[in-house]
């Protein structure tokens, strides 16, 4: 036996054991539930239980059987009967008392759902002009959504560095707001969500929000994350809105003057 059963069995994860010839040995409960295999597959080589599944896991397992540790980071796939789907897995050689191993262990997920999820946040994302973004504070290391890139018009490919992420906003009371939001609420915790100005790559002056919180650990700031949309147009239609109103309000205080001096005058 491989691996034992009970263990095996009770694994939170879809997990399966196989031998040498990659046939398997057993598999978890976990595993069952998603793919439906039938507990008389005991015995049977992977690929004839599932004769429509990439390529690339066979080559993996392949690998594997010579004693390589395989992993993917997520394939997409299309059956022959149509269906779409994403897989995703990591493959280990277990030990045997030889130089071969004596069999490997399969983690194998089909993350169509979460795809879809992810691929509908995003077209969310950019409908509503929304990117989102992160720091490690401990790796010094920026992550930035392709959406956010594209809020702020750089390539696909372009790697943020703090000192190139300050300079987009605008000088004056946005940088200002922005480095004094960055060094106190960095220090004390507390979340923020401002408006300020930024000049894209291409020259753009626009309006975003920018909502962040910090996380904290043992005392020290670890990660600050958060968004930014993208709230040029409604930014702008207030300010008019706001400029106009307050002409108004001048020209009808001046209205009201020049009636009470008139009276004044024909008393």
């Amino acid at each position: 036996m491989i691996l034992n059963d009970l263990l095996l069995l009770q694994a939170p994860i879809p997990i399966a054991a196989l031998d040498q010839d990659l046939k398997f040995q057993g598999f978890s409960e976990a595993w069952h539930n998603q793919f439906r295999t039938d507990r008389s597959s005991k015995g049977s080589r992977i690929a004839e239980v599932f004769p429509d599944m990439p390529e690339e896991l066979f080559l993996d397992l392949s690998y594997c059987r010579e004693g390589l540790e395989r992993s993917n980071d997520r394939i997409f796939y299309q059956h022959a009967d149509g269906k779409i789907a994403w897989y995703s897995w990591k493959m280990s050689p277990l030990a045997a008392d030889g130089p071969m191993p004596g069999g490997i262990l399969l983690v194998l997920e089909d993350i169509t759902d979460q795809m879809r999820d992810r691929d509908l946040f995003e077209k969310m994302e950019r409908v509503a002009r929304i990117g989102t973004w992160e720091v490690d504070m401990v790796k010094n290391q920026i992550f930035w959504s392709p959406n956010l890139r594209a809020l702020h018009e750089v390539p696909p490919d372009y790697e943020p560095v703090m000192e190139e992420v300050i300079k987009f906003y605008k000088e004056g009371a946005s940088k200002d707001l922005v480095l004094k939001v960055l060094d106190e609420n960095v220090r004390t915790g507390e979340p923020w969500d401002i408006e300020v100005q930024l000049i894209t790559a291409k020259g753009r002056e626009i309006w975003v929000r920018g909502i962040g919180e910090v996380d904290i650990h043992n005392g020290k700031c670890i990660r600050i994350r958060g968004t930014m949309q993208d709230i040029d147009k409604r930014k702008k239609a207030r300010l008019e809105f706001k400029k106009v109103s307050e002409r108004l309000n001048i020209a009808k205080e001046g209205a009201e003057i020049g009636i009470w001096d008139f009276d004044v005058v024909g008393q």
